[in-house]
């Protein structure tokens, strides 16, 4: 027993450092990870009901851009494991288009994108988004498999805009602005609010901290161990810079 316990310890203390260099996943070790992520994910979706607004299309949309803000990065555009970011982890974010993807049921994605799963890049959105929300994360990835619709692309940032932020700076507008980049704002909606249409707000009104605290359809919750009350002075500051949206005659 003593020998048997020396073991484990050993193993734990050299295969460990190993297990976190590797970085190619063959056939097998994908398989068998799919096969671990869809009996995990089973088990946690067994008490979740039916999606309630699969196939409704406001909910895809709304859908389409909170994939666009939180999961793009990784998942891509096309939501087929191409992101910028997605490539580079390992396990690589996984293609959401792929028959692996496709065989899983609306409950196990619910409960993947709600929990997140462990050993992965992939982070749990329970504290960001609503049960509402996430289903709609789950009825625009189901319109994805089956029409192969893409997420839309925000404007690209400038080496200007992204020199302009800086969170030690003493200007407010300057630390919103490395906040707005920081918390994905600029993903959905460009360096200036201007995608996929230009934010109409007004930053002295409650009801813009409310919809940033609370999220609204598409968007997640900022709650204050995201944004401080300071840093939502801040943020605010910054938004106040954008473009007023020119009135429609």
């Amino acid at each position: 027993m003593l020998g048997f316990i020396v073991a484990l310890v050993l193993v734990a203390v050299f295969a460990a450092p190993l297990a976190l260099t590797h970085r190619n996943a063959g056939g097998l070790e994908t398989a068998y990870a799919n096969a671990v992520v869809s009996f995990v994910s089973a088990r946690g979706a067994g008490n979740i009901g039916q999606n309630p607004v699969a196939g409704n299309s406001q909910a895809i949309q709304d859908g389409r851009s909170a994939f666009t803000g939180s999961c793009a990065q990784c998942h891509g555009a096309a939501a087929d494991g191409k992101g910028v970011f997605g490539q580079n982890t390992f396990p690589q974010a996984t293609d959401l288009t792929s028959q692996a993807a496709r065989q899983l049921s609306d409950q196990q994605m619910f409960y993947i994108i709600k929990n997140g799963l462990g050993f992965t890049g992939m982070p749990g959105y329970a504290n960001q988004y609503s049960d509402r929300d996430i289903w709609a994360f789950v009825a625009y990835l189901r319109d994805v498999q089956q029409k192969g619709t893409k997420a839309f692309d925000a404007a690209e940032v400038s080496a200007d805009q992204l020199m302009f932020a800086d969170f030690q700076s003493a200007d407010s507008p300057r630390r919103g602005a490395a906040i707005y980049f920081a918390q994905g704002c600029v993903t959905c909606h460009g360096p200036t609010g201007q995608a996929p249409e230009q934010l109409n707000f007004d930053v002295n009104s409650p009801d813009t901290v409310k919809a940033i605290r609370q999220g609204v359809a598409g968007m997640p919750r900022y709650g204050t161990d995201a944004i401080s009350d300071d840093g939502m002075k801040d943020l605010l500051a910054y938004m106040a810079t954008f473009p007023v949206p020119e009135e429609e005659e």
